[in-house]
């Protein structure tokens, strides 16, 4: 990113685990980075996650600056349905943010979207 963000994002991108065991990326602070993206604004985003995530995030979010610190395993969620409703299960969770994970300490941003899990 050659300026600094409009749009900072914090938080975990998440493995959405599907019914037939693939998964998607997910993760609000994923969505958010997105939609600020697609809006024409600057996005950097700052989450933890495995090898292989990172790797896909790379490709899943071009354009957006990306700070990814590196952890055994990235949040990961199932959602099963039944008669309506839905069931939620965090299977793993990645590492703790932590402020030194973030370039753009000091940095002011027309927005912050931070999300803990």
């Amino acid at each position: 990113m050659s300026r600094q963000p409009d749009f900072l994002t914090l938080g975990h991108v998440t493995r959405d685990v599907q019914a037939d065991g693939s998964f998607t990326l997910g993760g609000t602070v994923t969505f958010a980075a997105q939609t600020a993206y697609h809006l024409g604004l600057a996005v950097a985003v700052v989450t933890c996650a495995d090898a292989e995530v990172a790797r896909l995030l790379l490709e899943a979010l071009p354009g957006i600056a990306l700070q990814i610190c590196p952890s055994p395993q990235t949040t990961t969620f199932a959602n099963r349905y039944h008669e309506g409703f839905r069931t939620q299960y965090l299977y793993e969770r990645a590492v703790d943010i932590v402020e030194t994970d973030i370039p753009w300490i000091g940095v002011t941003a027309l927005a912050l979207f931070s999300l803990v899990l």
